[in-house]
C-alpha cells in the first residue's frame, strides 16, 4: 500500500482509490493497519479519495439466498468499518 501511495504521489496524483477485498485491504486488515495507511497517505500529501470493491459480482445484498445475502451484508459491513479507518 505505501508504494502505490507513494507511486500515485510521484505520478501527480492527488488522491487513491483504494479497493476493498485485496491483500492489505480486507476484512482481516487490522484498525491499525488501516489507520496505517491513512497516515501514510496524509504524510505523502496525498487523499484517499474512495473505496471501491468488485466483491458483489459475486454476491448481492438482494440475492434470493438466504446465506449469499447475510455473507454480502457481513462484507459490507466490514467494507464500511474499514473505509472509517482509512
Amino acid at each position: 500500500m505505501a508504494q502505490a501511495l507513494a507511486e500515485a504521489k510521484q505520478l501527480g496524483y492527488e488522491g487513491l482509490e483504494l479497493c476493498f477485498g485485496m491483500p492489505g485491504f480486507d476484512e482481516k486488515t487490522s484498525k491499525e493497519g488501516l489507520r496505517g495507511y491513512a497516515a501514510g497517505a496524509k504524510k505523502l500529501g496525498i487523499k484517499i479519495a474512495t473505496a471501491c470493491s468488485g466483491a458483489y459480482w459475486g454476491m448481492s445484498l438482494g440475492a434470493v439466498d438466504e446465506k449469499e445475502r447475510k455473507r454480502a451484508v457481513e462484507f459490507t459491513k466490514a467494507y464500511l468499518k474499514a473505509a472509517s479507518l482509512v
